[in-house]
């Protein structure tokens, strides 16, 4: 009995230096999958699709107010210096669709909402581009050619300044899906999230009710561009990016938002 005593006073140093290592090496590869969950899927994923969606709007806004210069010189000055600033006007790059980062947002939220409003955001800001440079640059650019307008120059420029507001606020209503992209990141970045647990992410209010805010408001919106899908015979269900979870073992509010109509002063 001495002897089996005086053998475990002897390895017992040991099975307590191997138990530390062990719990201290469970513990350093946790929270290396902890590190690599949110360098996935929050800064590679949530964080880079937000950042793009506020710079898509923050050309939208640019080039708003550049759409307001234009019309102002074109008055006060005449149009061939407004043809002049045609090209202050920025469109919206397209390395900024971020398909890498969208795919890890599907993969995390696992509904199509996001991606559906993220592309209706990029199609109206290009579309307000398209009206701005092609549209009324172009009307302009006629003008200072020497074609003849068909009204008088204030109809022309109210009839301008309509475009410009009402194409504004349609390239601008997305402020909701920042939101809401916020929400759930911030409940991603307050959890100790494993690869495993990342898969039921979805599952959690945050982020159906942050689905259900974005259905609410842009619903309407994504129906006809899912009908004209089907009618080219496209499923607009497999129209996106396929989220597939990664086969990879352990490594290392708001409201509805209603947005008025900027004040415009010529």
């Amino acid at each position: 009995m001495n002897q089996i005593i005086e053998f475990l006073k002897i390895i017992s140093p040991f099975g307590a230096a191997l138990l530390a290592y062990w719990l201290g090496s469970r513990s350093y590869f946790r929270q290396k999958e902890f590190e690599l969950v949110r360098g996935r899927y929050l800064e590679g994923g949530l964080d880079r699709v937000s950042a793009q969606a506020e710079e898509a709007l923050s050309i939208v806004t640019h080039n708003f107010q550049h759409a307001i210069k234009v019309l102002r010189v074109f008055r006060d000055i005449g149009p061939a210096p407004a043809v002049q600033m045609r090209e202050g006007f920025k469109s919206l790059e397209s390395g900024a669709l971020e398909l890498v980062a969208v795919i890890r947002l599907q993969e995390l939220v696992q509904d199509d909402i996001f991606w559906d409003v993220r592309q209706l955001l990029y199609s109206a800001g290009q579309e307000y581009h398209t009206l701005l440079v092609d549209d009324m640059c172009g009307a302009i650019k006629a003008v200072a050619e020497g074609k003849e307008l068909k009204v008088t120059k204030a109809e022309f420029l109210k009839t301008y300044e309509e475009k410009v507001v009402s194409g504004y606020l349609n390239a601008n209503r997305f402020p909701l899906l920042l939101s809401c992209l916020h929400e759930v990141a911030s409940a991603l970045q307050a959890q100790r999230l494993t690869l495993k647990s990342v898969r039921e992410f979805h599952k959690q209010a945050v982020v159906s009710d942050a689905a259900k805010k974005l259905r609410e408001q842009f619903g309407e919106d994504i129906k006809p561009l899912d009908q004209e899908l089907r009618n080219m015979g496209i499923n607009p269900t497999k129209a996106q990016p396929e989220a597939k979870p990664h086969n990879t073992g352990a490594a290392p509010d708001a409201n509805r938002t209603i947005v008025r109509s900027p004040p415009v002063s010529f």
